[in-house]
């Protein structure tokens, strides 16, 4: 994009690893906002708002800060030049994106329980052959289908959940493998 644009000159990557809600521990973001003030731009390419900021407030706070200085933010995905859009118009692409942020935390917590929780570990039990070496040679494992037998030791250890829980899991999963099967989203 700042090729195409003969007007533009390219100043610098902000960039964070990983997914940081707090923008106290995004030091990409927090440099951006620094090099903001300094005047080392006035303008700024992000991939959407959501990539941003994560919080409605803080996030349309910056946003005014930077109108205010005359720097102007382009968010690619939802084509917003936010010199060009009202706070209002903002205020609910920004919620948005804060509601979609916390759903898929919510999933991603309620997916990792789901999987400690189906682990025969919780309830005491180990499953032995799980996985394989077929080629010594590579020494690669591979998940066993049913090329060996397996073993299932009881007791092996002491249960971190009762076996009640542990079946409730798997049948909530089976629930919900099926209503993905049964419908899946339409885009």
């Amino acid at each position: 994009m700042i090729r195409k644009n003969p007007n533009w000159q390219f100043v610098k990557i902000y960039s964070d690893v990983g997914s940081v809600l707090r923008t106290k521990n995004r030091q990409g973001y927090r440099q951006m906002i620094l090099d903001g003030k300094k005047g080392l731009f006035d303008f700024a390419l992000i991939k959407s708002l959501s990539r941003f900021g994560r919080d409605t407030v803080e996030t349309l706070a910056q946003i005014r800060n930077w109108k205010q200085m005359n720097i102007g933010l382009y968010a690619e995905m939802e084509d917003i030049d936010t010199m060009k859009v009202n706070d209002s118009a903002l205020s609910i692409f920004l919620a948005m994106d804060q509601e979609e942020s916390c759903n898929k935390s919510v999933n991603i917590k309620f997916g990792i329980r789901a999987r400690m929780l189906s682990n025969e570990k919780y309830i005491g039990q180990v499953l032995m052959k799980k996985t394989y070496t077929p080629d010594f040679l590579s020494g690669k494992q591979a998940k066993n289908y049913g090329a060996l037998s397996m073993f299932l030791v009881e007791n092996a250890h002491e249960a971190i959940i009762d076996k009640e829980t542990f079946e409730k899991v798997h049948e909530r999963k089976k629930v919900h493998q099926s209503n993905r099967i049964n419908h899946p989203k339409i885009l």
